[in-house]
């Protein structure tokens, strides 16, 4: 997620570095999609705010 208003400056950051993007939309929200190096689909959404990531680190054993 990132911050409402941010997402014009992720995608011409996203073009300066020659990432392809491509807009969409899905339960009335737009996302800005792309991959990353390695091939992996990411997508950005606009959102006022969001949860807390509860994830830490799980150590090895």
């Amino acid at each position: 997620m990132i911050p409402k208003g941010s997402m014009r400056f992720w995608e011409n950051r996203l073009k300066k570095f020659a990432v392809e993007t491509a807009y969409s939309t899905r339960f009335g929200e737009k996302y800005l999609k792309f991959r990353d190096p390695d091939g992996l689909p990411i997508e950005l959404v606009e959102r006022d705010e969001a949860s807390v990531n509860q994830m830490g680190f799980i150590p090895q054993k």
